[in-house]
């Protein structure tokens, strides 16, 4: 008889750990049915929205920090973009495509760019992405469905590269060519932030059109930024 009342303790205890465990994966991977009805909704929401669109499903998931259920998708083109699909319910759901797609244009663009006018910088990464404000929601960047220079939002860009050993002089020198070369080909920047790896140096500019000013440090001269040490050398 006590035998029997410890292995039935036992049990109860097991079953308890299973539950207890079990509540907290799902607290964190969300349920599997949920995350197998994601992929199924999606699908039928990409044909709804963009019916010509060709797309691979990569994975669903649950987000536990918004606690909710998204899906990670691909175009199947040369130049994929990638994406997400978020069910808000079983009936409807949001995205941001069209904010993807114009971010990688854009993207493309500025490296294209920076590669063919300085040709001693090798970029090991960048980001590029649309700013539309203080005021934004995630319907703002459904405003644009490709990027155009002079008629899409500015640019926030931060970008790591190699390049030859110079001074910080010259590394500033580089990054105004930039903005200059980004100005001649109407491309509307709000930050410009550069990690130089190869000699160490940063540089953070950054400004907005208020009132059809430019605000902000973005605008200033090379005196201006080594002056007020906008543009600086890292501690090693």
């Amino acid at each position: 008889m006590k035998k029997h009342s410890i292995l039935l303790s036992i049990s109860i205890i097991i079953i308890i750990f299973l539950a207890f465990g079990g509540c907290i994966y799902m607290n964190i991977n969300g349920l599997p049915w949920k995350i197998k009805e994601t992929e199924v909704f999606t699908q039928t929401y990409l044909s709804k929205k963009y019916p010509d669109l060709k797309y691979k499903i990569n994975r669903a998931y649950y987000n536990s920090k918004s606690g909710k259920y998204l899906c990670n998708v691909s175009t199947e083109e040369d130049t994929p973009v990638t994406f997400r699909v978020t069910m808000l319910n079983k009936d409807s759901g949001e995205d941001n495509y069209l904010e993807s797609k114009v971010n990688l244009e854009a993207k493309n663009m500025v490296t294209s760019l920076i590669e063919e006018n300085e040709p001693s910088i090798k970029i090991k990464q960048i980001s590029v992405l649309e700013d539309a404000g203080a005021n934004a929601n995630s319907k703002s960047y459904d405003k644009y469905t490709s990027f155009i220079p002079g008629d899409s939002y500015p640019l926030k860009m931060d970008i790591r590269w190699e390049s030859d050993e110079v001074s910080l002089e010259a590394f500033v020198d580089q990054v105004l060519r930039i903005r200059e070369n980004l100005k001649n080909r109407d491309i509307a920047v709000c930050g410009l932030d550069v990690i130089d790896d190869t000699n160490n140096y940063g540089i953070d500019l950054s400004g907005r059109e208020v009132n059809g000013k430019k605000e902000g440090n973005y605008n200033f001269t090379k005196d201006q930024i080594i002056d007020d040490k906008i543009a600086y050398e890292m501690e090693k």
